[in-house]
């Protein structure tokens, strides 16, 4: 997040800058960053150790680093968190981030496109990355929506989920208000 506030020193009330984020359900993040763990020899997050566990184990271990995305948001990396970082996360997200959903990327990169002025180089190019060849996709067993690891990943990461849910409600207003008509109506 020192990044985010350094590189906010660029902008001012006459030039205004926003990020954008893509926002992923925390349980999926959660299962889908075990499992990566496990095989990326190449990544220094690489654990050889966690092909031995499972990924309720890997959730229950002392060290599992909950709320990510909280966390980097209000700048608060280790202890305990509260309402008030939550509260200043999701002003952060609204205030200062174009926000996507990886479960609505068609939604997501129109967005995108139309905020940034992005055009593709080759027609059906997005299309193509996005459906029919994903350069990103580490196959792994999905965990059960609702069953015990599902609702002990959500409770570890409760701040994450709130502020998900919010995403979400940022993202449909995005949609509506803001990106109307294939341009920005006004952020």
């Amino acid at each position: 997040i020192s990044q985010l506030c350094e590189g906010g020193t660029i902008f001012s009330a006459s030039r205004k800058g926003r990020a954008f984020t893509i926002m992923r359900h925390p349980v999926k993040l959660a299962a889908s960053l075990f499992y990566y763990r496990r095989i990326a020899t190449w990544e220094p997050t690489y654990r050889s150790d966690y092909n031995d566990i499972t990924l309720q184990q890997y959730v229950e271990m002392d060290g599992y680093y909950d709320n990510w995305m909280v966390r980097m948001l209000s700048n608060a990396r280790l202890g305990g968190l509260n309402e008030g970082h939550l509260e200043l996360a999701k002003k952060i997200l609204k205030d200062k981030f174009v926000v996507g959903i990886s479960d609505h990327m068609d939604e997501t990169f129109r967005q995108l496109e139309i905020y940034y002025g992005w055009k593709e180089k080759r027609e059906g190019c997005v299309q193509f990355h996005l459906h029919s060849a994903p350069s990103n996709k580490n196959k792994y067993p999905e965990t059960e929506r609702g069953g015990e690891v599902w609702n002990l990943i959500a409770d570890k990461n409760k701040f994450d989920m709130a502020l998900y849910y919010f995403a979400l409600e940022v993202f449909g207003d995005q949609s509506e208000k803001v990106f109307r008509e294939g341009k920005v109506m006004q952020y």
